[in-house]
């Protein structure tokens, strides 16, 4: 992301570590993206739980959106889009959930999932089986 986009604005006097909740600071959202990054055989679950903890940290979390996207989480969450193998249709829904998280209530955030290229493949979420789920998800990804 752009370097006008890291910043957040904080009312006079509140510190960076006033804005973060008591639990899950720096080090448990950059642990939970690195977890995001894990590909592989074997490591689908481990991605999905670690999906949905994204989605429930930064919902209605501003601080928490702005540390996910600059730790890196929304172009990991773009690629899990890409539905090819078993397991990838929950993993997909629940990244694009997450996604549209992030471009909710945000214009940041809603820059974010744009220029990481989620928008051409939130679209092939809509013909999954489960339709109703993901084009829900993909709808609040697009903004």
């Amino acid at each position: 992301m752009p370097s006008h986009e890291e910043s957040t604005v904080r009312p006079q006097g509140r510190s960076e570590a006033a804005e973060q909740p008591a639990s899950g600071g720096l080090g448990v959202v950059q642990g939970n993206v690195m977890r995001l990054a894990r590909k592989g055989e074997g490591n689908t679950e481990e991605r999905l739980r670690a999906v949905r903890e994204t989605k429930n940290s930064i919902i209605g979390n501003p601080a928490k959106k702005t540390l996910y996207a600059q730790a890196g989480a929304i172009p990991l969450l773009v690629d899990m889009l890409a539905v090819g193998g078993p397991g990838d249709e929950a993993l997909a829904v629940q990244a694009a959930a997450a996604l549209g998280s992030f471009a909710s209530g945000n214009r940041q955030g809603l820059m974010g999932v744009v220029e990481a290229g989620a928008i051409p493949r939130l679209c092939p979420l809509l013909l999954l089986p489960t339709p109703e789920d993901a084009a829900d998800a993909a709808g609040r990804a697009a903004g």
